[in-house]
């Protein structure tokens, strides 16, 4: 429903009806669907749960920026839904070793949405994180002490125009999917791994569509899509183990007009498929798996 409490009301694991992961799963036959996709999450988080050695790395003073934002971006996930963050972190490596089937959708958030958050988690960590990071890490017995200048400015990191920091993100991004691909066939080396691009056109219902705002959403929003399918299917160093899954114009709800105050009041769900924009990933998951397994839309369960 389109309301404002909607809009922050988390489902965990639950495959809500007419969800493209309930709808796949559904078709294809699979008599088990874990969807370990989270709110807000950037593929930082995931790879904390599933590669230790990442979690450690974080741990380091020049990382403690790195670790912070992970931290920021899991708040609602952890402030209302603890026990479900918890069971996640504690399930997810099983889940991934015994799938047929691995479907991937992240990294919006990695680029986009923290480029867009970044200053604000910059001064918040500078308020607040820069005093408590240490404490956090320490009460987990991972602290590495500060013991240069180096360090500091390390921890410290500089301030970047929006733009410029989406293309720094993306570039992480992509060392860190790989990074994330890696250990998903260290856990699993023979699962399907379906790989979804970005939806490019998310914003194109964005009314005045003259504005300037508009026109900046639409063209970088474009621009995006077209990375990570480049990502997908020419730079990355798995890709020739990944099914790269194209699925723009997916149908999002309709947004009110972007100079009105609600718009941003349901931001979250404006830029979100709608149901027939999850029957479009639906869709588009299920074409791609007949083509990799012949007839058969899938060969497991």
């Amino acid at each position: 429903m389109h309301t404002p409490l909607d809009q922050y009301y988390l489902r965990g694991d639950e495959l809500v009806e007419g969800s493209y992961p309930q709808l796949v799963g559904k078709e294809a036959g699979f008599d088990v669907v874990h969807k370990d996709a989270r709110e807000m999450l950037i593929t930082d988080n995931l790879l904390r749960m599933l590669d230790d050695s990442f979690d450690a790395e974080l741990a380091m003073p020049e990382n403690y920026y790195e670790r912070f934002v992970t931290e920021m971006a899991a708040v609602f996930d952890k402030s209302v839904t603890f026990a479900d963050f918890m069971k996640l972190k504690k399930n997810i490596k099983h889940d991934v070793a015994e799938a047929d089937v691995i479907i991937i959708n992240i990294g919006s958030n990695d680029v986009a949405t923290m480029a867009l958050l970044d200053p604000i988690f910059r001064t918040l960590y500078y308020t607040f994180g820069m005093q408590i990071q240490p404490a956090m890490t320490a009460l987990k017995g991972q602290l590495n002490t500060i013991d240069s200048p180096e360090d500091i400015i390390k921890m410290v990191g500089g301030y970047e125009p929006f733009l410029s920091k989406m293309e720094t993100n993306m570039e992480a991004y992509k060392v860190k999917m790989d990074r994330m691909i890696g250990v998903i066939r260290q856990l699993n080396p023979t699962a399907d791994i379906y790989y979804l691009g970005m939806n490019g056109t998310a914003f194109y219902n964005i009314e005045p569509t003259d504005s300037e705002v508009s026109k900046f959403f639409r063209t970088h929003a474009h621009k995006l899509a077209k990375e990570f399918k480049t990502y997908a299917t020419k730079e990355s160093a798995y890709k020739d183990e990944i099914i790269y899954v194209g699925v723009d114009n997916a149908e999002c709800w309709k947004a009110d007009p972007i100079y009105s105050p609600t718009y941003f009041l349901y931001f979250l769900q404006n830029a979100h498929p709608n149901y027939a924009g999850h029957r479009h990933y639906a869709d588009k998951i299920l074409a791609a798996m007949r083509k990799h397994n012949g007839t058969r839309v899938s060969h497991g369960k």
